[in-house]
This record gives C-alpha cells, sequence and structure tokens, in this order.
C-alpha cells in the first residue's frame, strides 16, 4: 500500500510504502504545513467536503475494499473468513472460494446479533483464535466476536485501552 503527500500546487513531497507510518505521516505533514503556510501557499479556509459513500457501488454479489482474510481451520474443512469493508460484513467461503455464511450487510451500522440481523462499520483486521472469529470493526471502534451464528460486541475503544496485559 501505498501514502502520498502532496504539497499545495499537486508536487510529490513524501511517499510511504506499506503500513505502520502514523508518526512519520504526522510528523511530515506538520512540517510541511508550517513552510507552505510560511511562504503562503496554504490558507486556513475550510473545505465544503464530504465522504463519498454515496458514490461507491453497493455489491451484494462481490467484494468491495475488502480488508483482510484468514483462515478458519475446522476438524473436516477449511473456511476462508473475509472482511469486505466496503460492504460492512464478513463473508465466510469454503477453501474453494464458494460463499457459505455472510455476517452483516451492506447498511452499515453497530448492532450485535445473528449473522442476518448483525451489522458492522467497515470491519477491517480479523483473527481466528480457539475457532471464533474477532473483527476489527473499524468505524464503531470496537472488537466484535462471531461465535457459531451469532454476533455480540467484545469490547470496544475504552476497554481496550483499559486492559491490563501484564495478567
Amino acid at each position: 500500500m501505498f501514502k502520498f503527500i502532496l504539497g499545495p500546487n499537486g508536487q510529490p513531497l513524501a511517499v510511504f510504502v506499506g503500513e505502520n507510518h502514523k508518526d512519520e505521516i504526522l510528523l511530515y505533514t506538520k512540517i510541511a504545513i508550517a513552510y507552505f503556510k510560511s511562504l503562503k501557499q496554504m490558507s486556513n479556509h475550510g473545505l465544503p467536503l464530504k465522504p463519498a459513500h454515496h458514490l461507491l457501488p453497493s455489491s451484494k454479489d462481490g467484494l468491495l475494499f475488502p480488508g483482510k482474510l484468514t483462515v478458519l481451520q475446522l476438524e473436516q474443512e477449511t473456511k476462508l473468513v473475509i472482511s469486505d469493508s466496503g460492504n460492512n460484513r464478513i463473508v465466510i467461503t469454503n477453501e474453494h472460494g464458494r460463499v457459505e455464511h455472510i455476517i452483516g450487510g451492506c447498511n452499515q451500522g453497530f448492532k450485535d446479533g445473528d449473522f442476518k440481523n448483525a451489522r458492522f462499520n467497515s470491519p477491517q483486521g480479523i483473527c481466528v483464535l480457539n475457532n471464533i472469529i474477532y473483527v476489527a470493526d473499524n468505524n464503531n471502534h470496537a472488537i466484535r466476536k462471531v461465535s457459531k451464528s451469532t454476533i455480540f460486541s467484545y469490547c470496544n475503544t475504552f476497554a481496550i485501552f483499559n486492559l491490563d496485559v501484564n495478567h
């Protein structure tokens, strides 16, 4: 994944490859803003921008911005678990890609429940531990737990910051 920082005239200032560059991007952005403001090439007025979620195609049949993929190894079979971030759902397929379960739906939300009624908001990271699927529900700032046919909120951002990792 590439991340670009552009100057006020569209000139490339920096390129970051991969993930985990938050601190560098914040520092570089802060310095670039101060520099271009000193040259009077930037102003402080706001831009009338809104997220363009309404422009994204709803894709019930395909994936839209798949975030992560992990393997769920059961006794008799292997499943692929895919975070379908743009469609606000988790898709579980067999090892050949045939869809077996869809958890959540195209409408974003924050709702626990069965596979059909549960709602996510841009689920990203996923992992499997002891045949339980854990989902980083990105825009809900929550970790969600998928167990058999139900989803419930495992912890939110507040709880994560209060975990005692030494015990």
